[in-house]
């Protein structure tokens, strides 16, 4: 390894994303309380809180970045726009609630999860309208919420004891629906420990013995691949 480029010296980094939709741009976030937001070495602005996770998403033909911070506020980023706080009162985060992890997207709606439980999505093709009872409850285990992530146009919601498979099944409200079949008791022992693997996640779970333990998705089905702790 070697240093690529140096957006803000001497600084705490908290964000990294290479922006696929975007020319393959270099996005980090800087600042260990509030987070500065480069495109290469160049500001984008800055947000409060530190950032806590940088995805994308194509809306109505745009790219964007979604940002999310420690303090249950986010932004979002249309390309060639400006970085702009969701100050809409039905955003989770905004109404009240805790939110866990970052945003995961599905087929033009932005999903984030809070503490209960719940999976709260936005509008389709919109980061900045969000609706009061536009949420899925993850129920089959009575755990925390830790954060959800995009996998093969599916939503992974993980708890702190279990896993639950969601699709856009076209609801009403939330769009959408559990494939019961998939749920496991295996949550993930905090939203860092979630990685993208080329078609696949890694991640490091807890099972329903309590081990802690490496898993690696084969479709839909947790394989453990490490002895337990």
């Amino acid at each position: 390894f070697q240093a690529n480029l140096t957006p803000e010296a001497s600084s705490v980094g908290t964000g990294l994303k290479i922006w696929v939709g975007n020319s393959n741009k270099i996005i980090s976030a800087f600042g260990a309380t509030n987070s500065t937001i480069y495109d290469s070495a160049s500001s984008l602005g800055a947000i409060t809180g530190k950032c806590t996770g940088i995805t994308e998403t194509i809306l109505n033909g745009t790219a964007n970045l979604a940002i999310s911070a420690n303090n249950n506020r986010a932004w979002y980023y249309p390309a060639g726009g400006a970085l702009t706080e969701i100050t809409d009162v039905d955003y989770p985060g905004q109404a009240g609630r805790t939110v866990v992890g970052t945003f995961a997207h599905l087929e033009g709606y932005p999903f984030i999860m809070n503490s209960t439980g719940r999976v709260y999505n936005g509008d389709i093709n919109s980061l900045s309208a969000w609706t009061a009872n536009a949420f899925f409850t993850c129920n089959t285990v009575p755990d925390t919420g830790i954060g959800c992530v995009e996998y093969r146009n599916h939503i992974l919601a993980f708890g702190s004891r279990s896993m639950e498979v969601l699709y856009n099944a076209n609801n009403t409200g939330s769009p959408l629906g559990r494939r019961d079949e998939a749920t496991k008791n295996i949550g993930l022992i905090n939203y860092h420990a979630i990685a993208k693997i080329v078609d696949t996640l890694a991640f490091v779970g807890t099972s329903n013995l309590g081990a802690v333990e490496v898993y690696l998705m084969d479709g839909f089905e947790p394989r453990r691949i490490s002895t337990p702790e």
